[in-house]
C-alpha cells in the first residue's frame, strides 16, 4: 500500500540469494530500501556480480506492485451537551469503516457526565486491495447547568407573595434564566417551572 512503512528488497527474495549484490529498476541503480511513498512500482532486479565470464552476474527479480490506499475523512462534530441523546457515528467517508471512541470500538456516541470534555473519534476504512487508513476529530462534551430552589410559602392563601431563589451550580456562566411570564418573587400557591440556558447552549 502507498502508506506502508519503508521495507528492505532483499527480504523478499525467495531461497538464499548472496550478499553484496545491488539493486536496480530500469538499468538505474537504487537503494535496497523500498519506500511506497516515494518509489515507483515495478520490476527490480537484484544482481550479484559474477567473478567471470565463466561464472556471470546472476540476477534475481522481484515485481513490486504498489496500491492506492484510501482516503478517509471526517467531519467535524458540533459540541454536545451532557444531557443531549446519543448520536450514530455514520459520517465517515467512505461508508463501511469502523468507528472507535477514545480507542473502544463503538458507532454509538452518548454524551453523559462521565465523558465531560474532549473525547477523540477516530474512524477506519480499509478497500479492496487491503489497504487502510484513518482519520480522527473530537467530539466537545460540556457540562450541563444543574439548579435547586429556595422557596418561601405564600403568607395567607390567595395571596401572591411566595418566592422561588434559584441556587445554580455546573454548566458555563453566565446564565439565562427563563420564568416565563412569572416573577418567581411574586408566586402564588402552586408549581412553577423554568429554563436554564448557560453560556454553552446547555440547559
Amino acid at each position: 500500500c502507498d502508506n506502508d512503512l519503508t521495507f528492505n528488497m532483499f527480504n523478499q527474495l525467495l531461497g538464499n540469494p548472496d550478499l553484496g549484490g545491488s539493486w536496480y529498476n530500469n538499468n538505474t541503480l537504487v537503494s535496497s530500501n523500498f519506500d511506497p511513498v516515494n518509489n515507483n512500482p515495478g520490476i527490480y532486479s537484484y544482481i550479484v556480480p559474477g567473478s567471470s565470464s565463466a561464472c556471470p552476474d546472476d540476477p534475481a527479480y522481484l515485481t513490486v506492485n504498489v496500491n492506492s490506499s484510501p482516503i478517509v475523512s471526517l467531519p467535524n462534530f458540533n459540541p454536545l451537551c451532557d444531557n443531549d441523546s446519543p448520536i450514530n457515528l455514520s459520517m465517515g467517508i467512505p461508508s463501511g469503516g469502523n468507528y472507535f471512541i477514545n480507542n473502544n470500538p463503538n458507532t454509538i456516541f452518548t454524551p453523559s457526565s462521565s465523558n465531560i470534555g474532549s473525547n477523540l473519534i477516530t474512524y477506519t476504512y480499509m478497500n479492496s486491495y487491503g489497504c487502510s487508513d484513518s482519520t480522527t476529530q473530537n467530539i466537545i462534551v460540556n457540562e450541563s447547568p444543574y439548579a435547586s430552589a429556595s422557596t418561601s410559602n405564600v403568607s395567607c392563601n390567595g395571596f401572591s407573595d411566595g418566592t422561588a431563589i434559584l441556587n445554580i451550580s455546573n454548566g458555563n456562566p453566565p446564565y439565562n434564566i427563563d420564568w416565563g411570564n412569572i416573577n418567581p418573587m411574586m408566586l402564588s400557591a402552586g408549581s412553577y417551572g423554568y429554563t436554564i440556558n448557560d453560556n454553552n447552549s446547555c440547559s
